[in-house]
């Protein structure tokens, strides 16, 4: 909502960095609970949840980074 209101692409990237934040935290939650074993990509070996993660740090960095409009 406060994108909607500001239009602004920091709060857009923030906004962006929230959503995977859930993401990753529902799939850690599955995780936790037995019903989704670690999903690994096998061509680099490393959990999903980890590049869910790298890419909400990566949304942070922008807009913590992003000039303003």
């Amino acid at each position: 909502m406060a994108y909607l209101k500001t239009k602004s692409t920091k709060i857009f990237f923030m906004t962006l960095g929230f959503m995977t934040l859930v993401v990753v935290e529902y799939v850690y939650l599955l995780n936790s609970t037995d019903d989704l074993y670690g999903m690994l990509i096998p061509v680099i070996n490393i959990e999903t949840s980890h590049i869910i993660m790298l890419v909400m740090v990566i949304f942070f960095g922008i807009s913590f980074l992003k000039n303003q409009d």
